[in-house]
């Protein structure tokens, strides 16, 4: 079981907006408890997934996005993912991979500005299907 705790990166974003961004779908049997809703039982949790980090990968867009009250860039960016054991803290798997969502899936959600800069550049998400792909083994696989 999985217990998910959504944008820990907060301070290590290169100006990224991240608030509210893409929440990765998975399989329900691979899910304990959700940070932001509170009445779930976590006790059942053994992983907790963390985003440790968002760095840009460059400085072209690879879009805008569509929302005129957003109408803020996307950028490429490499996300970091940190899992933890429940019992005992400790780290069993980390790996950074490089977004490759859509424009539309990556704007889904955001919408901060930057005081006095107008919208804030959004960073492009990762698609279900990658972050799945990296996860199952640590999930499905023997204890480590």
């Amino acid at each position: 079981m999985v217990g998910e705790f959504e944008n820990l990166a907060a301070d290590n974003t290169d100006d990224l907006d991240y608030k509210g961004g893409k929440e990765y779908s998975l399989p329900a049997s691979w899910v304990s408890f959700k940070s932001d809703h509170l009445g779930q039982d976590a006790s059942h949790a053994q992983l907790i997934v963390c985003l440790t980090g968002i760095r840009k990968r460059g400085t072209k867009a690879i879009g805008t996005c569509p929302d005129d009250s957003l109408d803020g860039k996307v950028y490429p960016v490499s996300h970091t993912y940190e899992v933890f054991e429940v019992r005992t803290g400790r780290r069993v798997a980390r790996a950074t991979m490089p977004s490759d969502d859509t424009v539309a899936a990556s704007c889904k959600d955001i919408g901060q500005y930057v005081v006095g800069q107008g919208p804030a550049p959004a960073a492009q998400a990762l698609k279900d299907e990658t972050f799945q792909s990296w996860l199952r083994p640590l999930v499905l696989g023997p204890a480590r």
